[in-house]
């Protein structure tokens, strides 16, 4: 496992927090971004405001539109946590720059950020901060591939690569040197064959389960992509369908009606069983990164027997290859890593992303 440890501190703009509420941030400043909604970059979030608002009148955290509304889903049941939401939410556009007024040093200031689509989960995106000169990118969590970096026009300045003075970076991947990742399409087509020989060997009466991470955010992909192509809605619990009201992109795939589908991505007990997906006849598909970064194998898929069971390595963090194909792409001056993978030091993790800036840079 990989643990996020950045302070929230973005050095080059005193007065900011990016993914961090602690009592310090509200000290250094009044003005928050949150990248996406995944727990462990909103520790504190809602105590945090909730307990600095009544002397911090001019609070305000800035996100994208869906993750605003994953927010107000998710703490709809509080109504302190909705109203102070409601005080503080200042939704960003994707791929609009927007200019924001902050005290920096004490001083009025403003710089313009953009927030640019991370592809890790839904909601989820890149903050590009230009301020006094300086251009500073803040990845959280992200994936993106080589081919995509020159479509990103945030990061490029009349056709030319815009040159960033520092990069906070995911490095959740870093250290797995021998391991690659295939690319989101590769995973799908892979899943559509599983699923459309499952289909073929039991008549069209076999059941589907696909396993969805702990954080039910991430797996939007493969519910838009499945529901399109077999033309049925995906099962989720009650409690995941709720986090996603008001979202057009993700809520005409989901039902929360067992019944009403064969394709599952609702939770399965600790024996790998549930109501729904307790029979003989079903596949059981898991696209998953951790289990492939576990292992000495650097095959994409692991069969269970009978092949009733399917690991498929599907990541939604850079692999090592991409990180180094982003970082020689963009040549930033200067690098913080912002995950330091199990086994390692901050120390260490630092030293690798300078060894591997300067070996693509030279």
């Amino acid at each position: 496992m990989s643990c996020f440890q950045f302070d929230g501190n973005i050095r080059e703009i005193e007065g900011i927090s990016v993914d961090s509420f602690q009592d310090n941030d509200f000290k250094r400043g009044s003005t928050f971004f949150l990248s996406h909604c995944h727990s462990d970059h909103m520790v504190n979030l809602i105590d945090g405001f909730t307990k600095h608002i009544p002397y911090q009148p001019d609070l305000e955290l800035h996100c994208t539109v869906m993750s605003s509304i994953i927010l107000k889903n998710k703490f709809a049941h509080s109504e302190e946590a909705s109203y102070v939401l409601d005080q503080v939410l200042r939704p960003l556009r994707e791929d609009e720059p927007t200019f924001i007024r902050f005290m920096w040093n004490r001083l009025p200031a403003a710089m313009k950020v953009t927030a640019i689509p991370a592809k890790h989960c839904v909601g989820s995106c890149m903050f590009l901060f230009r301020f006094v000169g300086k251009n500073v990118l803040y990845t959280g969590n992200f994936r993106l591939h080589e081919f995509e970096l020159e479509g990103i026009d945030a990061l490029h300045d009349e056709g030319d690569v815009l040159q960033l003075d520092k990069i906070y970076l995911d490095t959740t991947f870093l250290k797995l040197e021998k391991h690659t990742f295939p690319t989101r399409k590769w995973v799908l087509s892979f899943i559509f064959n599983e699923i459309d020989n499952h289909l073929e060997e039991t008549d069209g009466e076999g059941v589907i389960h696909i396993f969805r991470p702990s954080a039910f955010l991430g797996s939007e992909m493969i519910i838009r992509a499945v529901a399109r192509k077999y033309k049925c809605k995906i099962h989720v619990e009650w409690n995941v369908y709720k986090q996603f009201r008001g979202m057009r992109n993700v809520i005409p795939y989901i039902t929360y009606k067992s019944y009403a589908t064969n394709i599952h991505m609702c939770r399965l007990d600790r024996s790998g069983h549930n109501n729904c997906c307790n029979q003989p006849n079903v596949l059981k598909l898991h696209p998953s990164a951790l289990w492939y970064a576990n292992s000495n194998s650097t095959n994409w898929v692991r069969r269970g027997r009978n092949n009733q069971t399917v690991h498929i390595a599907h990541s939604m963090h850079c692999s090592r290859k991409e990180l180094e194909a982003f970082i020689g792409y963009f040549g930033p001056t200067q690098m913080t890593p912002l995950v330091v993978p199990e086994g390692f030091t901050m120390d260490e993790i630092q030293e690798e992303v300078d060894n591997i800036q300067q070996e693509v840079l030279d």
